[in-house]
């Protein structure tokens, strides 16, 4: 059964609460990016925000490219060990119904991301990646 580290992209990059959804929008971009974890003072993690997070928030609200990400960031980090498996990273996704996974090691420092992409061709259960996507779809 494969883990979890043997599909992650390792590193994180990361920006202050404070920074604007411009700066979030030109760093994703420039970097090639979906997701951002946010920091408190660049060391406390605080949260994390996807590009579908900056459309559907400020930018689909009218609020602007200025909106502090602190605004509407996610706060509650869906996380998941190197060492999970990749079904196990799956169910994670579905509990909280996210296609991203901020890998932490067992200081629950973040060392990376896995998404669902990395995990499709990989899961064994076919079935639960098709579950996965019809729950992710259902509005909160």
């Amino acid at each position: 059964m494969q883990l979890v580290k043997a599909v992650m992209n390792q590193g994180v990059v990361s920006m202050d609460v404070a920074s604007s959804v411009f700066d979030a929008a030109r760093k994703m971009r420039d970097q090639d990016i979906g997701f951002l974890c946010l920091t408190k003072s660049g060391k406390e993690l605080a949260g994390c925000v996807t590009d579908r997070d900056l459309v559907l928030g400020p930018i689909a609200s009218g609020r602007g490219g200025q909106t502090r990400l602190s605004e509407f960031m996610e706060r509650k980090l869906a996380t998941v060990s190197p060492d999970a498996t990749i079904d196990d990273a799956v169910y994670t996704m579905q509990a909280h119904k996210t296609q991203r996974l901020l890998v932490v090691d067992e200081k629950h420092n973040p060392i990376g991301v896995v998404a669902l992409a990395d995990l499709a061709g990989k899961c064994e259960n076919k079935k639960l990646i098709l579950e996965l996507l019809t729950d992710i779809k259902q509005p909160h």
